[in-house]
C-alpha cells in the first residue's frame, strides 16, 4: 500500500510540474508586462497615499525605464480607455529639494536616461511636484502638485513560478 500511494504522489507531482510549462505570477488584476506586474487602480489619491497603497500591496508608484515599458503602459491605458480616459495616473517619481527628480526607490530620472516628458515640461518651479501620466497629453509625462487626486499606476517584480522539488518520502 505504501509503494503504490508513493507511486500515486509520485504521478500526480510529474503531471503537475514536469509536463506543464512554467508559468510566471501576477496577482490577480494585475497586468503582466516583461519582468513587471501593473496594477492600474481606479481610486483617486494624492501621490503619498497612493505610493502607500501600492506598497502595501508590494508594489511602488510604477518606475518606467525604458520606451518599451512607456508604450506598454500608454498602449494599456489606450485600449481600455473608457476606464480610465479623461484620468490622470500617478507615476513613481518626485521632484527633489535640489531640483532633479526621483524615484521611490532613490534612484533618479537621470540615472535611467530615459524620460518621455509632454513637450515644455517639467515645467513646474515648485517643490512638491511629482510625476503623471498626463491624459489631455496622450498620456505623457507631466508634472502636477503631489496633493492633487489621481489614479495611479502600481508596479512590482514578476515571480515566475517554479515547481517544488520531487517528494522525497511519503508523510503520514
Amino acid at each position: 500500500m505504501l509503494y503504490l500511494s508513493s507511486v500515486v504522489l509520485v504521478a500526480v507531482w510529474t503531471s503537475l510540474f514536469c509536463f506543464t510549462p512554467v508559468q510566471g505570477s501576477c496577482p490577480a488584476g494585475w497586468e503582466h508586462h516583461d519582468e513587471s506586474c501593473y496594477e492600474f487602480v481606479t481610486k483617486e489619491q494624492t501621490w503619498i497615499n497612493a505610493e502607500v497603497d501600492c506598497i502595501r500591496h508590494g508594489a511602488r508608484l510604477a518606475k518606467i525605464q525604458s520606451d518599451d515599458e512607456n508604450e506598454f503602459l500608454r498602449e494599456y491605458l489606450s485600449n481600455n480607455s473608457r476606464q480610465y480616459n479623461g484620468y490622470d495616473m500617478w507615476l513613481g517619481a518626485k521632484k527633489r529639494s535640489d531640483g532633479g527628480w526621483g524615484w521611490g526607490d532613490g534612484s533618479t530620472l537621470a540615472d535611467d536616461d530615459y524620460d518621455d516628458w509632454q513637450t515644455g515640461n517639467p515645467d513646474n518651479p515648485d517643490l512638491g511636484v511629482c510625476l503623471e501620466f498626463e491624459s489631455g497629453f496622450n498620456n505623457h509625462w507631466n508634472d502636477d502638485f503631489c496633493d492633487e487626486l489621481n489614479y495611479y499606476i502600481c508596479q512590482r517584480p514578476f515571480h515566475p513560478l517554479t515547481p517544488p522539488p520531487p517528494p522525497t518520502e511519503l508523510i503520514g
